[in-house]
This record gives C-alpha cells, structure tokens and sequence, in this order.
C-alpha cells in the first residue's frame, strides 16, 4: 500500500513538474494574449499544489517511518517474550524437579549414585541457564535501541537472572550436602572397618 502510493505521488510530481515547466516556457506563436496573461496565475496555482504535495509526501514519509519502527519494535517484543516465557517455564520445570531430588543418603553407593544423578541434572540445569543468558543479552540490546516496552523487557530479564540464580545455588548447595554426606559415611566405614579388623585376628 505505501509503494502504491509512494508511486502516485512520484507520478502526480512529475506530471505537475511537466506542468509547470509549460508554463515556465510559453510559445507565444501558438497562445493568445489572454492565455499569456494567464500564465503567471497557473504557475503559481501548479507550484502551489506541488508544494503541498510535497508536505504531504514528507508528512505520509515521517508517519510512515514512525509506523514501520513501531511495528520491527512490536515483531522484535513478540520474539523476545516467546523465547523469554519458553525459558522461564522451563527453569520452573527444572526447580521442580530439583526439589524432589534429595540431599542426603543412607550408605556410600547410594549417596554417589544421587551425586550422579545431580551431575547430570546439573549438565541440563546449565544448558538452560546458558539459554537465559542468550535471552537476556537478547533484551539488553532491544532496551540499548530505546525499545518502547524497555521497562517490561528489563524486568523480564532480572526475573530470568533471578531464576537462573536460584536454580544453580539450589544444585550447589545439594551437591555441597551430598558431598559431605559422603566423606561422612566414607569415614564410618573406615572406622567400622578397623573396629572389625582385631576382633577377627583376635578371633
């Protein structure tokens, strides 16, 4: 639509241009005197209306401008949120998850075998957190070209840092009480096992 009428106007310029260059030009073997005297006036009637055309194709230019930039803005705020919404969730999946993952263990094979699963729970958790940082660095370059919804977009990007944050202390603090849940029943079956060892020579 704004090429078709960006198009009309460049044609009704030209046109008024030819128009105007007549005038500017008289034969006077082919025009009366009337029509010489009337020149003058629709010279200036022709420049007239090309000047206001003019302001008008300036004026359409400017709205058209602001029109297009609100519409990438719009585009570039849909994108960011889907990606924004579709890593939140996802965290928030993870936070569930990691809940129900205990922190603590009954013997040594058990509590490795958890701290194994919390690697590997950790290799996904960090995955998804480098997505966060992709998204948030996304919505720092949208607010550093004065997006329109800058407010929005930074607030969304603290809430993803927030979650990302949370999650990863929650998988190093269980992976810090696993540990130590380790070295403890690793200790006990080292002092178990030397309690054992002279009753059996004694034996």
């Amino acid at each position: 639509m704004f090429c078709l009428l960006q198009e009309d106007i460049t044609a009704v310029t030209k046109e008024g241009n030819l128009l105007l260059s007549s005038f500017e030009e008289p034969d006077a073997g082919e025009c009366s005197q009337d029509q010489q005297h009337e020149r003058p006036g629709d010279w200036e009637t022709v420049n007239r209306l090309l000047g206001q055309l003019r302001e008008m194709e300036t004026a359409f230019d400017g709205f058209w401008e602001k029109h297009q930039l609100k519409m990438e803005q719009y585009l570039q705020l849909w994108k960011f949120e889907q990606s924004f919404q579709e890593v939140k969730n996802a965290i928030e999946f993870l936070m569930g998850q990691q809940a129900e993952l205990p922190d603590t263990g009954d013997s040594v094979p058990q509590v490795k075998q958890r701290l194994k699963d919390l690697g590997h729970f950790d290799g996904m958790a960090q995955d998804l957190i480098g997505k966060a940082q992709v998204v948030i660095l996304h919505g720092h370059q949208l607010a550093a070209n004065h997006h329109y919804a800058l407010n929005l977009i930074c607030q969304q990007c603290n809430e993803l840092r927030h979650h990302s944050d949370v999650l990863s202390d929650e998988i190093k603090r269980k992976q810090m009480r696993l540990q130590k849940t380790l070295d403890l029943h690793t200790r006990l079956q080292q002092v178990e096992f030397r309690d054992t060892v002279p009753r059996e020579v004694g034996g």
